[in-house]
């Protein structure tokens, strides 16, 4: 039984430190772009790892920015489509692929 709660505990404390590592990663790349507002490739970073923590509507602002700084960027406009499509906006996932193609 005890090998059992330690390891029960083990994979809880781990999960703490991804949530917690997690937390970190968004606020250090936050603080960098916010530094660099021009590197519109920091913004889609930012933006990506904002979208795998949840955080589709400040990942959509993320990537909205990265394509107002470069309106040819398609890996930015892909990922405001896949953002939008959790969104639930079907007509600007849409639209925002249509860019990615072009």
């Amino acid at each position: 039984m005890v090998p059992l709660i330690a390891v029960g505990v083990l994979v809880f404390l781990m999960g703490l430190v991804v949530i917690y590592y997690h937390s970190i990663m968004i606020d250090m790349v936050g603080h960098l772009v916010q530094s660099r507002p021009d590197d519109y490739s920091g913004w889609c970073y930012y933006g990506t790892i904002l979208d795998r923590g949840g955080y589709y509507i400040e990942a959509y602002d993320a990537f909205k920015k990265a394509v107002t700084l470069s309106p040819n960027y398609t890996e930015a406009w892909q990922k405001m489509g896949d953002v939008l499509t959790k969104l639930g906006d079907t007509e600007g996932a849409a639209e925002a692929y249509r860019f990615s193609n072009s």
